[in-house]
């Protein structure tokens, strides 16, 4: 089949695995502001921590992942910017294992600990994610991939 530059055109394979990556990456970005915290702050508050200290102790942890990708980014970014070096599994591997331990966490600081290796992995594999839309689209669909993946 010719490629045109038709935007109308189906989605191909990797256009579609992107989209679909990018729904899934919405739904952790949810799921951690929405309902994780209020999660963490019931466990912590049954082990006999106050609301406002288990507050405190989520935005630290969130902080502290963030702080960390902060070190990494740059690597991380020049890394993605070859084109044959665009491969996150590690990262994915990171973040799903960190997801699925701090499901299992028994106490507030086991999970705090899980939640950042989690947070890390998943904030690695979207620099990697990111800089994929350009290898698995044209210049003429970008917009459209990415604005279905955000919509979807």
């Amino acid at each position: 089949m010719k490629e045109t530059k038709d935007s109308s055109q189906r989605l191909n394979k990797a256009e579609k695995s992107w989209i679909l990556y990018d729904v899934a990456n919405s739904a952790f970005i949810m799921i951690v502001t929405a309902t994780i915290p209020i999660y963490f702050r019931s466990l912590a508050e049954g082990s006999g921590m106050s609301g406002t200290s288990a507050t405190s102790l989520w935005g630290s942890a969130t902080s502290i992942s963030i702080l960390i990708l902060a070190l990494l980014s740059p690597v991380l970014g020049a890394i993605a910017d070859y084109e044959n070096m665009k491969n996150f599994t590690i990262f994915f591997v990171i973040a799903i294992t960190g997801g699925f331990l701090f499901t299992f966490a028994p106490g507030w600081l086991s999970f705090l600990i899980f939640f950042i290796i989690s947070r890390i992995g998943y904030a690695a594999c979207n620099i990697f994610y990111d800089a994929m839309l350009i290898d698995v689209t044209t210049d003429e669909r970008m917009d459209r991939v990415s604005t279905c993946g955000y919509a979807f």
